[in-house]
């Protein structure tokens, strides 16, 4: 008798003796467990001397042209050497790794068919993209993907995508005067964060969740006051404390203390908003901000 997939033969009951049986049982199993087959582009033994090493496979060609020599008859099959050739037909799922081609085969619905882990696929067969406008896209195109619109080039189809502009130059804060920040120099501005003609403002592009972060440093002091930063939301240039304020950070500036604060928000804008950085102080006489001062906004989720 045989297994009814490898063709394995079993050791009948009762007789004495079954080595033999035993020990082909063993090589066929262990090709089928060592699943790498040497070729498939071969349709006789390959000639020459030495004979190949035991343990040696192949997977012998299905169809024209036909097996020859020691393997006719044979196509289709596993071809294992051990003092001679066995042969294992296949089932299907049997899968083998064709080592001269790199190439991953199974066998279904009685052929040898290559697969790979991830299989190509064409845009064509990309069945839940939607392409509007032309197949060559451009910023602006939209693509849909599981139900959410992307725009290449905006800033919805880059998630951490952000701005950051500083102070080049000083700025005079008058004191005890809600002061918006003007911002001179652009460090990165990934998706028109920022109008060049509304120097204070950073610009929401699309709806979605933002990190803002102002770090307003003042100019070197000799005496104590309070210094506060803070930030707005559509603000128009006017600030005011407390309850209008996005975020606010009061800091008490002595003359060995750090110069400055900063504040860090996340905020849920529209496409449209804006933000604007303040400062506000009491040192009783005009005040000149530092260079180190900046203001950045990161986008962190569309929505």
């Amino acid at each position: 008798m045989a297994t009814p997939l490898a063709g394995l033969k079993t050791m009948p009951t009762g007789v004495n003796k079954n080595e033999a049986i035993f020990n082909e049982a063993i090589v066929l199993m262990e090709a089928l467990l060592y699943r790498g087959a040497q070729s498939r582009a071969f349709t006789a033994p390959p000639a020459g001397s030495p004979s190949p090493a035991n343990g040696t496979i192949y997977l012998l060609p299905e169809g024209s042209p036909t097996a020859t020599g020691d393997w006719s008859g044979q196509e289709g099959k596993l071809a294992v050497y051990y003092n001679g050739w066995r042969f294992i037909p296949p089932a299907e799922g049997l899968t083998v790794w064709i080592i001269d081609e790199l190439q991953m085969v199974q066998y279904r619905s009685g052929v040898w068919t290559n697969i790979s882990e991830f299989p190509a696929q064409t845009l064509a067969e990309l069945t839940d993209v939607d392409f509007s406008g032309s197949p060559s896209l451009a910023i602006g195109d939209s693509i849909t993907w599981n139900g959410t619109a992307f725009v290449p080039g905006s800033a919805a189809s880059s998630a951490y995508s952000g701005v950051r502009v500083r102070k080049s130059t000083a700025q005079t804060i008058m004191t005890a005067t809600h002061t918006v920040l003007t911002w001179d120099t652009e460090d990165w501005d990934d998706n028109s964060f920022r109008d060049a003609g509304q120097p204070t403002r950073l610009v929401a592009p699309v709806a979605g969740r933002y990190e803002v972060t102002l770090l307003a440093m003042s100019a070197s002091v000799s005496a104590s006051f309070v210094w506060v930063p803070y930030i707005m939301i559509n603000a128009a240039g006017t600030g005011t404390l407390p309850g209008e304020a996005a975020a606010c950070f009061q800091n008490t500036i002595g003359v060995n203390s750090v110069k400055g604060g900063s504040v860090t928000v996340q905020l849920s804008l529209s496409a449209g908003d804006y933000v604007e950085g303040f400062v506000i102080h009491t040192r009783g006489s005009n005040l000149d901000t530092d260079t180190k001062s900046y203001m950045h906004m990161q986008l962190l989720k569309a929505t």
